[in-house]
């Protein structure tokens, strides 16, 4: 239990965690509707403005645009290039959740846009028609490495491929500068009393976030 409480300590210190807990985004892609569950990129969402004028993207704000952060986006493929296409804003009014259609303020005069902003690794899982009741994952999912809104690579994976796929990419990642890099700061931010062996188990948790590109076949 106390191995557990540093681990959940540490993920917390280094960033927010994963809106896949929350209400995910969505991705539509050949056909298909994807839930997203897992993506360091959509943390780098949207800081509008109070007054509207300007909308900058803030690349240490979001974990995602979930629904604990009051948005869920909607995301498109097509042509190997990611867009934007509708945002949904959710807000607490009369003791109620309402929505309202926030993508006209934040990009106006277009029905999509490009998420150039975007590059790392996203995960999603794929929503059957009948769909997926609670507490159960996806059988089948994508994983797409993107850079600067276009698709450089992607896998389909049922569940066991993605758990060997993990397991893989963990190894391939340590021996990289970067994870030396991610490591350092893991450290930095995180209280004394913390491992380093919790440090590798929290890169080793949330692998696809820190990693960024496939690094195994």
């Amino acid at each position: 239990m106390k191995k557990q409480l540093l681990l959940i300590l540490l993920l917390a210190v280094y960033s927010n965690l994963s809106a896949s807990v929350y209400t995910p985004d969505k991705l539509l892609y050949n056909g298909k509707e994807y839930s997203i569950v897992e993506s360091k990129f959509l943390s780098h969402f949207f800081v509008n403005k109070a007054d509207h004028t300007e909308t900058t993207f803030d690349s240490e704000v979001f974990v995602s645009t979930g629904m604990r952060q009051g948005y869920i986006g909607t995301f498109q493929i097509e042509n190997n290039q990611l867009y934007v296409t509708a945002i949904q804003k959710y807000y607490m009014e009369d003791m109620q959740i309402k929505r309202e259609n926030a993508y006209a303020s934040l990009f106006p005069n277009t029905t999509r846009t490009k998420a150039g902003w975007v590059s790392g690794l996203m995960l999603a899982g794929e929503i059957p028609e009948e769909g997926i009741k609670n507490g159960d994952s996806p059988k089948n999912y994508i994983l797409l490495e993107i850079k600067d809104g276009t698709i450089i690579k992607e896998r389909k994976l049922n569940k066991k491929e993605l758990n060997n796929f993990k397991k893989k990419q963990y190894q391939s990642f340590k021996n990289t500068e970067e994870y030396n890099t991610v490591f350092n700061q893991l450290k930095a931010q995180a209280p004394d009393y913390v491992s380093d062996k919790s440090i590798d188990e929290a890169i080793k948790q949330f692998i696809l976030k820190h990693s960024g590109k496939i690094l195994t076949d």
